[in-house]
């Protein structure tokens, strides 16, 4: 039996509490409820969720008590040994202020929580931050659990987008307003050889009618909008929306900056093509795209052609190489 494998199997002490720090980002939410489903398979975890109120502030004195509120001292004091899982800088202070009433939380920290990173067990970091540190697990781009096996139960939720003209060009929309333009127009030219249009605009972007009015798209009876303000309304949830477009779509327009959705897109593709939007993008975000580029497992918009010339591989999520590195510190720890 390997070392790894030795990992997989050793399991801490029966029913071990995880006390997750929801700090009410979506993006964050998604993350952890993927590490924590993916925990619960490896042992067993009784999970307490804490909405960190909106006036709570990541800006703080390390220590200070006016982060602790009644219910938040209530778990910690009923749960000496807690696994806590934070996302995020605001829930990383909560996290680290919870140090004043126990020394027996292990930390688990997911994204860079920017202000002391040696006091963390483990801090769960994509690797364009390009952190390195003794306490940190390497991921590619984000947690997530979708799989390739998904794809026909979301295709059965939706049935009826199946009518839908082919091909069908599924567009995921991010936070950043010229990548956005960028996709729609692309979109609007690629229309008039025929097909459809499936959009995924998420509550953090907002409604994308202006976008859709000043591409000529905004009565295109071949264009369906889920999310805020779309003509399809699954529920208001956005991994819903998202899951129909990934469900659909035959050929993927993406904006650069949406990182997570992304990472969730590649390890789903099943064969399809992925054309990405790069107008005024970050630095961080060009280092998580350079090697996919490079590898030609995606293609820039500005080549885009009705026939690309790219591989189509899946990539596997990285949860499972975080959730090794969970137990096995939690294992040595116990």
């Amino acid at each position: 039996m390997s070392a790894n494998d030795r990992s997989r199997n050793s399991k801490p002490a029966a029913r071990q509490h995880l006390l997750w720090l929801d700090d009410g980002h979506l993006g964050h939410q998604h993350q952890c409820w993927a590490l924590i489903s993916a925990l619960q398979k490896r042992a067993e975890f009784v999970v307490h969720r804490y909405r960190i109120p909106s006036h709570a502030q990541w800006r703080y004195r390390l220590g200070g008590r006016w982060l602790l509120d009644t219910e938040l001292n209530g778990l910690l004091s009923a749960h000496a040994d807690t696994l806590m899982l934070s996302a995020g800088r605001r829930a990383a202070a909560v996290s680290l202020a919870c140090a004043v009433l126990s020394d027996r939380v292990f930390r688990v920290q997911v994204l860079d929580p920017r202000r002391w990173r040696e006091r963390f067990d483990l801090l769960v970091v994509p690797e364009h931050d390009q952190l390195q540190a003794d306490n940190s697990v390497i991921m590619r781009g984000s947690l997530h659990d979708l799989r390739p096996q998904s794809l026909p139960v979301w295709r059965r939720a939706s049935a009826n987008l199946q009518t839908l003209r082919a091909p069908r060009y599924g567009l995921l929309l991010a936070g950043n307003a010229q990548q956005n333009e960028a996709l729609f127009k692309c979109l609007a030219t690629a229309l008039v050889h025929g097909g459809s249009a499936l959009v995924s605009a998420s509550p953090r972007f907002g409604s994308c009618t202006q976008l859709l009015q000043r591409s000529g798209l905004a009565h295109h009876p071949d264009v369906r909008v889920f999310g805020p303000g779309g003509t399809v309304q699954i529920n208001t949830d956005r991994a819903s929306s998202l899951q129909m477009v990934l469900a659909w779509a035959d050929v993927f327009l993406v904006a650069a900056d949406g990182i997570n959705q992304l990472n969730e897109l590649l390890a789903v593709r099943n064969n399809r093509p992925i054309w990405v939007a790069d107008q005024a993008i970050a630095k961080r975000h060009l280092r998580f795209l350079q090697p996919l580029l490079e590898q030609q497992l995606l293609q820039l918009l500005a080549d885009f052609s009705l026939q690309p010339q790219q591989r189509t591989d899946c990539i596997a999520a990285d949860t499972d190489k975080v959730v090794d590195a969970v137990m096995q510190r939690l294992t040595q720890r116990a």
